[in-house]
């Protein structure tokens, strides 16, 4: 194959695979399958209606591609996995899990897309559980504002917002959110912020979520996740 010829095969090969739906993690996202056919979601349970007065329902059977899907959880046109939330009806993943401690690596990381007319959209979050969960920060969300991480105190009370990448509605944007020891990282694109943990929850249990509540809970939003991982790893 000559230079040019090689080139142009380059071109269109590059082209096929964004059409496709490509990823930066490197996963062809289809559009035939529910969320758990093109993710990962083995580690997750899905919480619906968490606004609306009750305590909700849970659903764990979202792994495969024959796993849940509904109005509020599908896949999109685009492959992404898709939530929504509308007034007084919040849709978020919670893990699944009895807890992890801070004697490990605990990693959540994607790529994901918000769209929300008004108002504050959680797309991911760290929780302690036990009988009396309360949040450790949030990833929110603002049309206004972008991605901006807020802090909460061992009271579980917010106390610091830390602004960190400006996104338009429906922007692709990486994220992470890990925690080492005490020490808590998280970063949108290329920004990054960190901060500790409060000294009297350094002997807690920890969960990640993906979504969550909006605030006002009438606001309504969609969230899109094109890439999801979770991994937690021994020190």
């Amino acid at each position: 194959m000559r230079y040019g010829e090689c080139i142009a095969a380059i071109v269109l090969l590059a082209g096929s695979l964004l059409l496709a739906g490509w990823t930066s993690f490197g996963h062809a996202l289809r559009t035939d399958v529910v969320p758990g056919g093109n993710l990962n979601l083995q580690d997750f349970v899905l919480q619906t209606g968490i606004n609306d007065g009750t305590a909700g329902r849970l659903i764990d059977s979202l792994a495969g591609a024959d796993g849940y899907s509904d109005a509020s959880f599908y896949t999109g046109t685009d492959g992404a996995m898709t939530l929504v939330s509308t007034s007084m009806q919040s849709v978020f993943l919670r893990e699944r899990t009895d807890g992890w401690d801070t004697e490990q690596i605990s990693l959540l990381r994607g790529e994901a897309a918000v769209e929300a007319q008004e108002g504050t959209v959680c797309v991911a979050s760290i929780w302690s559980v036990g009988t009396k969960p309360q949040p450790i920060c949030s990833l929110d969300y603002t049309a206004d504002s972008g991605f901006c991480l807020h802090i909460a105190d061992a009271a579980g009370q917010w106390v610091e917002a830390k602004p960190l990448f400006m996104a338009a509605p429906g922007q692709r944007v990486h994220f992470t959110m890990s925690v080492r020891r005490e020490l808590l990282r998280v970063t949108v694109a290329d920004q990054s912020a960190e901060f500790w943990l409060p000294p009297s929850l350094a002997a807690a249990y920890f969960a990640f979520t993906v979504g969550g509540e909006n605030s006002p809970p009438a606001a309504a939003s969609r969230l899109q996740f094109y890439a999801l991982q979770l991994s937690h790893k021994c020190i």
